[in-house]
């Protein structure tokens, strides 16, 4: 919002969609491998598996604080009382022992740093699976056990495609895209999408006939790819970096690209 506003727009906050923790306590990340529920946080997360991949800041987030959630847990079945080093082993929990983390996009990795981590594998180059896989190409090797955290919407060719090279990947669903209902669009000039389910859930509540002529800026290329799929008649912006900043300052410049050919 701060950034629409500091390059002269008027933002308006629109969410079309609403992330849903997907993680309880019979997710695999909190299960140890005797498929019994434990109170240590990430059992599984951290024994089980050599790397695990995350595509988007949400995702980030929602593991976070589902780490977060455990380690409060943990701290509700050792109370006070309990003796000192139980107390102390259930107030922290050392993330040098998460395996090795792949992530997509770097507003996927500033999210990790926020938190003091920073990812062993980041696709910089391309966003998407096909950036993503080109990356850890280089990184992964055949029998390597992967834990991918993903959105019910997610697709399945870059596990299909770990899979047919030998890599061993489990598919755990982190959060679900619910879709948020509106009943009236106000006045705009442009749209910014963050995701795929956020141009479906803009179909569903108001019909892509309302972009047409507008100017829609996609986060990635899955998104681009979305609207193109669905023959929206939007003026399609990819951004240059897969950021909510990266599309505002892609939607500047395409702004002042229009107002320049009308000039000369």
């Amino acid at each position: 919002v701060n950034k629409v506003r500091d390059l002269g727009g008027i933002p308006i906050r629109m969410p079309m969609i609403r992330l849903e923790n997907n993680v309880t306590q019979a997710s695999c990340l909190w299960r140890d491998e005797k498929n019994t529920h434990r109170r240590d946080a990430c059992v599984t997360l951290f024994k089980k598996f050599d790397w695990i991949i995350l595509t988007s800041p949400s995702a980030v987030r929602i593991l976070m604080d589902s780490i977060k959630g455990q380690l409060r847990h943990r701290q509700d079945v050792y109370p006070p009382s309990a003796a000192p080093e139980a107390t102390r082993a259930c107030a922290t929990l050392d993330f040098r022992c998460l395996p090795k983390i792949i992530v997509c996009g770097p507003g996927t990795a500033d999210e990790f740093r926020k938190h003091g981590i920073n990812p062993d594998v980041e696709a910089s180059d391309s966003y998407g699976a096909e950036g993503l896989l080109k990356e850890v190409a280089k990184h992964l090797e055949k029998g390597d056990k992967v834990l991918r955290l993903c959105s019910d919407k997610a697709g399945k060719d870059l596990s299909c495609e770990l899979r047919k090279s030998g890599v061993l990947v489990t598919d755990e669903i982190l959060y679900r895209n619910v879709p948020v209902k509106y009943d009236k669009l106000p006045d705009f000039d442009a749209v910014i999408f963050a995701s795929s389910s956020a141009v479906e859930s803009f179909r569903d509540s108001f019909g892509l006939e309302k972009l047409k002529g507008k100017d829609t800026v996609s986060i990635g290329k899955p998104t681009h790819d979305t609207l193109k799929k669905l023959k929206c008649k939007s003026n399609m912006v990819l951004a240059k970096e897969a950021t909510i900043n990266g599309c505002v300052e892609s939607l500047a410049c395409h702004f002042v690209a229009q107002r320049l050919s009308v000039l000369l």
